[in-house]
């Protein structure tokens, strides 16, 4: 009896350090982009999405041109005439995607020269208007985009010319237009 007892112990050490190290060398969960939802993360300063609007502008390379205009509460974007006014954050990707009418689900990456389904281009920027109207283009990032029916979740982070770092998640139903 005393040597069943013996070994459970030593197969419980065993079974310990096994978890441990299971532990320590598990899935990498760094690739998840964690913002809550409808809330821009900018340089560690945290705001809400107030607006979403996805317009679609027809062939782009080899596929199709749908940009994504996000903005913090208190701005506003003007589909007619192209202008945003308020204060606070507008971030602007412009996606190149394989289905018209829709922003395919998937992981997006930046490309400053290729136009092909998958990339969000070069053109995609932010402006701060809370600090003298900073503009700057995207240096590098990756956005996730996911679908069910007309409800969006638009993951990103992406980092800019100037340095800055700009994280967010979209959740809901954007306004879409297609302009031809």
């Amino acid at each position: 009896m005393k040597n069943i007892l013996l070994r459970l112990k030593e197969y419980g050490a065993v079974a310990m350090v096994l978890l441990l190290c299971g532990t320590a060398v598990s899935c990498d969960k760094d690739d998840d982009i964690k913002v809550n939802a409808n809330m821009l993360n900018v340089n560690g300063s945290e705001m809400g999405i107030g607006e979403a609007t996805f317009v679609e502008y027809g062939t782009a390379g080899s596929g199709i041109n749908c940009d994504v205009l996000l903005c913090s509460e208190g701005m506003s974007y003007n589909i007619y005439n192209g202008q945003v006014t308020g204060r606070g954050v507008f971030v602007y990707f412009e996606f190149i995607t394989s289905e018209s009418l829709k922003l395919v689900s998937g992981t997006y990456k930046f490309s400053a020269s290729e136009q092909k389904p998958g990339v969000f281009t070069g053109n995609s920027y932010y402006v701060d208007t809370r600090s003298g109207g900073v503009k700057a283009a995207v240096k590098k990032g990756r956005v996730k985009v996911s679908s069910s029916g007309n409800n969006y979740s638009v993951q990103f982070e992406c980092e800019y010319e100037n340095g800055a770092k700009i994280a967010g998640h979209y959740q809901g139903i954007p306004s879409y237009y297609q302009v031809q």
